[in-house]
């Protein structure tokens, strides 16, 4: 049988140190792909949404009405985060992105052909990103807009506050006049 053997404080510090570094890489890994699944989640979402509004091209109201719906029956079933203009921007980010291959890990915007004839101007989403991420940059219309602050937000590691107001302040190279966001 072994003896036991006195460890020092020095030694329990650096066992500590190691184990909390194993636990802190774990949750921030569970804490991505939680965030990929719900960002996979939130594209599908505006994809069903997109594909049931434009089927037979229905009216605006049908759409105002669809949304209010849609959102009071979400919101019962899994609370808060399913208010109309949430699911607007499900819709917003599903034409803005596309994701059929899943998220790519890389660091660079990447323009792909969508399928179905949707526009060419969908951009490659990345796992370096979040849900507040896509929303705010779903808002910008103009596609080379889009591009150059999505590569600038997953380059710099930009936080959704460090984001926002470049966006509102339209921070980029080119100034195109349809560069602009909205609600």
């Amino acid at each position: 049988m072994s003896e036991l053997v006195p460890t020092s404080e020095v030694g329990l510090d650096e066992l500590q140190t190691r184990i909390r570094s194993v636990i802190d890489g774990a949750r921030q890994t569970v804490d991505r792909s939680v965030n990929v699944a719900m960002v996979h989640a939130y594209w599908e979402i505006g994809q069903i949404i997109d594909e049931h509004v434009t089927v037979g091209s229905r009216s605006e109201s049908y759409g105002s009405q669809l949304f209010a719906s849609l959102a009071k029956r979400l919101q019962t079933d899994y609370g808060p985060g399913f208010e109309r203009s949430n699911l607007r921007y499900m819709r917003q980010f599903y034409e803005a992105f596309d994701i059929r291959d899943g998220p790519r890990h890389e660091t660079t915007a990447e323009i792909v052909h969508a399928p179905r004839g949707v526009s060419s101007n969908r951009l490659q989403i990345s796992v370096e990103l979040s849900w507040t991420h896509y929303r705010l940059l779903s808002k910008v219309h103009q596609p080379d807009a889009r591009r150059y602050y999505l590569h600038e937000a997953v380059a710099g590691r930009s936080s959704t506050r460090e984001l926002e107001p470049d966006l509102v302040q339209k921070r980029w190279p080119f100034d195109p006049p349809s560069g602009r966001i909205s609600d």
